[in-house]
């Protein structure tokens, strides 16, 4: 399932309703850039490990005349970064490039160059179940001295590469930077809340030898507030005065009510049918990843499509369908009945789904959920459930 966010200004970005979805880290990473270019910005620049392309999106948000290159190795998160570049009318200032960074060359060098590598050996904690959280956190594809090894074959004498790194692994960026020649010019210690350690830390890093800045950077105070430097930060990326770029994304607004819309839901559907969209641009702006995630089915989806689509069931149900600003697994529109298929991950995510269902439910919804494992190990059982709702 993908849904659209808000980021920078009037940008949106797309994002999965399971697995990685953008941070205050991401943030907090072009924040640093922003700060280091305050005096200046080059005309192009290069992102490694772009994923939804949160970071590169507020780089040109802020600067409006940059361009640049990034590279993502998975496809699933390339595939909605482009999304996110085509509906912000940015394709023609960012290439986004398909590939592992290690191998990248890209026959010219940046001004500048960001990353957000992923924190931990693999061996250092148990995996995620979702595919792209573990690579976001575990070096799965790349260790923070691969991020150097390709930055220094393409940063500009000079230049400025930004990283991010948990502060109590800061000493292997001392290394890495070291190892290709540079130094960390300026580095920016992340509190989350006033009176703890800090978390991760930001680093600038330079070919030019020169005294190294340090300072401290506070999220939250004593009380669990917002600090005024937080708030600056986020006004200095375009984000909006709610201070929330967490992994629920900010979002479009949502108006919790009833939808019996006589304009009809998506396109070509009867007048009066529940959870109609009546917004035309979010609409067209979801259908691209609707027809995407169609062509791409997980397992368990591909085999209770076989047993629901063809009316099947004396009903028609509609697969990876619209509703207000979500994309769900399958719909029937006669009976409003949503149906889901989730991943081990939604074990993990329990707030947010309540927060979805009480959103469609009252638009006149009802919702069954099934676990991968149960349509793939007992699709009979599933289908007599889904009948009892008929």
């Amino acid at each position: 399932m993908v849904r659209i966010d808000t980021l920078s200004g009037n940008f949106r970005i797309y994002q999965p309703d399971e697995g990685q979805r953008y941070s205050t880290d991401d943030m907090m990473t072009a924040w640093m850039a922003l700060k280091c270019c305050e005096k200046g910005h080059p005309q192009r620049f290069l992102d490694l490990g772009s994923g939804l392309c949160s970071v590169p999106m507020i780089m040109m948000w802020r600067f409006p005349d940059i361009t640049g290159v990034g590279i993502e190795l998975r496809e699933n998160r390339r595939a909605l970064g482009l999304m996110s570049l085509d509906l912000n009318g940015l394709k023609e200032r960012f290439i986004l490039l398909e590939g592992d960074l290690r191998g990248l060359d890209c026959g010219e060098l940046f001004g500048l160059i960001t990353s957000t590598p992923p924190y931990y050996k693999g061996s250092e904690g148990p995996l995620s179940p979702h595919d792209d959280k573990s690579a976001a956190r575990f070096e799965l594809n790349g260790s923070i001295e691969d991020y150097f090894i390709t930055a220094d074959r393409h940063l500009a004498n000079d230049g400025i590469f930004i990283t991010v790194y948990p502060y109590a692994y800061r000493e292997r960026v001392y290394q890495a930077s070291q190892k290709c020649s540079m130094s960390v010019i300026r580095r920016v210690d992340i509190i989350p809340r006033a009176g703890k350690a800090p978390l991760i830390s930001l680093f600038a890093c330079s070919r030019n030898e020169s005294m190294e800045s340090v300072t401290t950077f506070t999220i939250r105070d004593e009380k669990g507030n917002y600090t005024q430097e937080y708030k600056e930060a986020r006004k200095d990326c375009g984000f909006g005065p709610h201070p929330n770029p967490s992994p629920k994304g900010e979002g479009l607004e949502v108006k919790p009510h009833p939808c019996h819309s006589s304009e009809g839901e998506g396109l070509g559907a009867k007048p009066g049918v529940i959870g109609a969209v009546k917004n035309k641009e979010v609409y067209e702006q979801l259908y691209p990843a609707a027809v995407q995630m169609r062509e791409i089915p997980t397992v368990a989806e591909k085999i209770l499509w076989g047993e629901l689509r063809g009316s099947k069931l004396g009903v028609k149900f509609r697969r990876q369908h619209i509703i207000d600003r979500f994309i769900v697994d399958f719909y029937c529109v006669e009976k409003a009945l949503i149906v889901e298929v989730d991943g081990e991950i939604h074990l993990q995510q329990k707030d947010r789904d309540e927060e979805r269902e009480t959103i469609l439910k009252s638009m006149g919804c009802e919702i069954i959920r099934f676990r991968n494992s149960e349509v793939e190990n007992d699709i009979e059982k599933v289908i007599q459930k889904i009948k009892e709702y008929l």
